[in-house]
């Protein structure tokens, strides 16, 4: 019998679920070593389980296979909601996480951090709750797989790390692999141990805090300029206090924001990347301002994001006429004649706002590369500094905004050519419903409704089953910035477990029932903090204009998007470039 050829074998394998992987290397000896490259393709690192399955890869020719690695920090059901004491993960963890520098084949890195970031309590107010994964925590763990990627990794560092008070100092915590695997100890086959290129990095619940230990460090601003770094994928975390708030008012969030372009998004990256993802907890785009102008600034061929061709917001609002032309202008030299794929997951239209008076309207002058200078408006954004001026100098106004969504999507229609996919809609924020990834029947990961977030008891619920899930558990809110693509929920036929008949069902993307799109919304500052009001213009177009022009404007909308499906849907047809 003629032998099946190594790519049917990948062909197949790639489609294959990772229990059936493990059983097709017993197949042959020939299938055998295909399928080992597929079974360790993606590893995973994390904190609340035995990482000796992780080692006993990285320390063999196995290490080789993987291309794909998950870092998870969550220490444990006994992290959570933990306030009067640090939880912090195991001595184990930390040592592990410098043998990331092992795996010379990786391409793509998931980190994956808790919801709850801030300060350590005793360096906030009497309002601030405990943080278990602090500013400190997080830069200690950013600053490893950094130095790891980057080729900086030195024994000194790795020590200063495990005595710095950020690992657990329980008796059964103190370590049972080596404190130092220097180059002396490599693994066999490992020569040396350099840069790490590569090609996809995702955060999860990323602080929104610019920690310049990290930022102005020669690892991070290395691996950010890697040539090899086509896709990053961000989810932003808001700090959190038990006053919620004052956490409006963070100024850290503000300056995190300002400080995107010349980090996270700095023109490295920003002329190579060909997928951007960037998801914030809470609104976002108007107060905090984020003004993508700034990203890789100028008037040139490679200024902004020239290669994008995917682009993902989560909770960005839109409320000037330079957002809609900036969206309109990225890849301009992808060859595809533009972005390709657009997602709005949540992301409205300010119609109105009540703020602080007055307004900011001064320019920034950018100097370019080139050595000229752009300079770009600031009119009708918050002045950041009246913003932490406190409640008894604040002095309210009304402003009102002109955008609109039919004016938006005829300007994309008419402007995006390359455009295949526009995706708009509501992804799986917050828990509504509550999913978790774990291993469905088969192995394959799949989405579980486990548990209710109105019921008083989720918090102790996600505990139990982060346990029971073991080592794939993962919630569904934390992934929502990787998940924008995948299919929706309704679109998946229902299959059922056997142990609890709970629904299970591959993959959730974007909801697009009338409510989750082309919507608008409204701010009030003396609401905080749920100072973002969603809701349309209704009443005031009705009291000014009438019903009629009211429903008009809604019509139009409808009408737009409508028109900008039809000829998205044309396009991806015909191959795109069709207007």
């Amino acid at each position: 019998m003629p032998s099946i050829p190594a790519d049917v074998y990948r062909d197949i394998f790639s489609y294959t679920d990772q229990k059936t992987l493990i059983s097709c290397r017993l197949l042959n000896k020939y299938a055998s070593s295909i399928a080992t490259t597929f079974v360790f393709r993606h590893v995973r690192l994390e904190a609340a389980y035995d990482i000796g399955n992780f080692i006993n890869v990285v320390t063999s020719p196995l290490r080789h296979c993987v291309r794909e690695l998950t870092v998870d920090t969550w220490a444990g059901p006994h992290a959570t909601d933990s306030v009067n004491r640090d939880i912090y993960p195991r001595r184990d963890f930390y040592r592990a996480l410098s043998y990331l520098r092992f795996f010379r084949n990786l391409n793509h890195l998931n980190l994956k951090f808790d919801e709850w970031c801030g300060k350590r309590g005793d360096e906030q107010d009497a309002w601030s709750a405990a943080i278990n994964e602090n500013y400190d925590f997080r830069f200690s763990v950013l600053d490893i797989i950094f130095r790891c990627l980057a080729g900086n990794w030195t024994p000194e560092l790795q020590h200063g790390q495990e005595v710095s008070g950020l690992v657990s100092s329980e008796i059964d915590s103190e370590g049972s692999i080596p404190g130092d695997p220097v180059n002396d100890s490599l693994p066999p086959g490992v020569d040396a141990v350099g840069p790490i290129d590569i090609g996809t990095l995702t955060i999860s619940n990323l602080a929104d805090f610019n920690d310049e230990r990290l930022t102005q460090s020669d690892s991070f601003k290395k691996v950010i300029s890697f040539s090899s770094l086509k896709s990053l994928k961000l989810l932003i975390s808001d700090q959190y206090t038990t006053a919620p708030d004052d956490s409006v008012w963070y100024r850290e969030r503000y300056d995190f924001f300002d400080s995107i372009p010349q980090t996270w998004l700095s023109p490295s990256i920003a002329q190579n990347i060909r997928v951007l993802s960037l998801y914030f907890r809470e609104y976002w785009g108007w107060n905090p301002k984020m003004d993508f102008r700034t990203v890789n600034p100028g008037t040139g061929p490679n200024s902004g994001m020239p290669n994008l061709r995917v682009l993902a917001l989560g909770n960005y609002v839109f409320s000037h006429d330079w957002q809609i032309d900036w969206v309109a202008s990225l890849g301009k030299r992808n060859g595809k004649g533009g972005l390709e794929e657009l997602y709005l997951d949540d992301c409205p239209i300010m119609w109105q706002a009540r703020t602080l008076r007055p307004l900011d309207e001064s320019n920034t002058v950018i100097e370019l590369q080139d050595g000229g200078v752009l300079e770009v408006s600031n009119t009708g954004y918050p002045c950041k500094d009246g913003m932490f001026a406190g409640r008894r100098a604040w002095n309210v106004d009304k402003f009102n905004y002109h955008l609109r969504w039919c004016y938006v999507l005829d300007h994309w229609r008419e402007k995006m050519v390359g455009l295949k996919v526009f995706n708009m809609g509501h992804g799986y924020w917050h828990g509504d419903p509550l999913y978790i990834t774990v291993p469905g029947p088969d192995g394959t990961p799949v989405l579980k409704l486990e548990y209710n977030p109105g019921d008083p008891k989720w918090r102790e619920q996600r505990s139990q089953v982060m346990m029971r899930s073991g080592r794939r558990g993962q919630l569904m809110p934390d992934l929502v910035h990787l998940n924008y693509d995948c299919p929706r929920l309704t679109e998946f036929p229902i299959a059922y477990a056997a142990e609890n008949d709970a629904p299970y069902c591959y993959g959730v993307g974007l909801e697009h029932e009338r409510q989750y799109i082309l919507q608008y919304i409204h701010f009030d500052i003396e609401l905080a903090p749920i100072e973002w009001v969603e809701r349309d213009d209704a009443r005031t177009v009705i009291e000014e204009l009438g019903l009629n022009a009211y429903e008009t404007a809604k019509r139009r909308d409808e009408e737009a998007y409508q028109q900008l499906q039809d000829a998205v849907l044309e396009r991806s047809k015909s191959g795109g470039r069709k207007t």
